[in-house]
């Protein structure tokens, strides 16, 4: 009976929160996807820039040449130190990326594609370095960003295709009509990396392209492709990080979670964009009304991933009272999110309002907390 129950994991979590005032802030999430896996071999690096390249940008004057950048929209080497060892993979110094950043500013023009082919050659910078360094400068200059990611998909660099392809997709850089073509001009390449099945985020993004578009059979072609992404991740032999527990037993104690049911989390993803594969077929499959796939597909991107989205869409799926629902929300909540933070105080009220219930001021309570740290005005 809800009168006599002693309050939840959940709740005594809440009251830990309420006396720090906050949430956790959410984890940093890159803006866009970086390829998980790179190649291993040995590279020659970014190297500063000739003064004969210096002078040729400086006495190139005819509008066809014209350079796009200039030094300016190149950040100090403090920048690069700050943020490179936390978004780049660890065989890429600081130093090299800002090499990378300020000879490309050098010599990349407009109209003239001739300049690309001396990347390599002249400069020693090869796509998988230009990749990484436009996923650490958009943090300074999206144009910049955008272009670097342009010219290594035109020299065949896929993970720069596909990250392109996911800004555009997503809507969130110049107008409508200049989004599209670039999608039209990447589509062909996607379709290629599509065709030959090997790549999971080329058929993880075309199967999130198909469920924007929402037409006729476009959900069950998309849940194929996140099926052959799975597979296409295991054909590659990626390497699965055995799961740890969620909590140790000193965190147990300062939160007073440490009866949880909920199981455990602790690896990375096997590719960029495994937890949108898990999570968008999960939801085709709630859809499609196959409850037991969109559970398992759920659980994978919370309790392997570690994710809030999974966490949340898991509750979604539980009964209110059901086992475990209240964990997954305060997990979701814990992970810096308003959505789960309101259920648990709408829960809250709910219980309140029992005949009968104990302690009714204490659940008015902590669903008026519930409330105040989704920035509602229940408080």
């Amino acid at each position: 009976m809800h009168a006599t129950r002693a309050p939840s994991s959940g709740r005594r979590i809440l009251q830990s929160v309420i006396s720090h005032g906050s949430l956790p802030r959410q984890r940093l999430r890159i803006g866009f996807y970086a390829q998980q896996s790179h190649q291993s071999q040995h590279r020659q690096y970014a190297r500063p820039a000739r003064d004969r390249h210096a002078e040729d940008s400086r006495t190139t004057t005819s509008q066809e040449h014209k350079l796009v950048f200039t030094q300016n929209e190149v950040p100090p080497l403090a920048f690069w130190k700050q943020h490179v060892p936390k978004l780049a993979p660890a065989d890429l110094t600081p130093e090299t990326c800002f090499n990378t950043a300020s000879q490309f500013c050098a010599i990349a023009t407009l109209e003239n594609s001739t300049w690309k082919g001396r990347l390599k050659r002249d400069h020693g910078i090869d796509p998988y370095t230009l990749h990484y360094t436009a996923l650490v400068v958009v943090r300074t200059s999206m144009a910049l960003s955008i272009f670097m990611l342009r010219t290594a998909s035109d020299l065949g660099y896929a993970p720069s295709t596909l990250s392109l392809m996911r800004i555009m997709l997503n809507g969130t850089e110049g107008n409508a009509s200049k989004r599209q073509g670039y999608l039209n001009a990447l589509a062909p390449r996607l379709r290629s990396l599509v065709a030959a099945a090997q790549n999971p985020d080329a058929l993880t993004l075309q199967a999130i392209m198909l469920r924007k578009e929402r037409k006729g059979q476009s959900d069950a072609a998309a849940l194929r492709l996140f099926d052959q992404a799975i597979a296409a991740a295991g054909r590659a032999g990626k390497i699965y990080v055995p799961a740890a527990e969620i909590l140790s037993q000193s965190d147990s104690d300062a939160t007073g979670y440490g009866n949880s049911t909920i199981g455990t989390v602790g690896r990375s993803p096997r590719w960029t964009w495994e937890v949108d594969c898990h999570l968008e077929r999960g939801s085709i499959l709630a859809e499609q009304g196959r409850r037991d796939e969109a559970e398992a597909a759920f659980r994978v991107a919370a309790l392997e991933l570690d994710t809030w989205q999974g966490y949340l869409e898991l509750a979604k799926l539980l009964p209110e009272g059901a086992q475990d629902r209240e964990e997954y929300l305060v997990r979701a909540a814990l992970l810096g999110q308003t959505e789960p933070c309101l259920m648990l105080a709408n829960a809250e009220r709910k219980r309140s309002l029992e005949p009968g219930v104990v302690s009714r001021k204490q659940h008015e309570l902590l669903a008026a907390e519930w409330s105040r740290l989704a920035g509602t005005e229940d408080a």
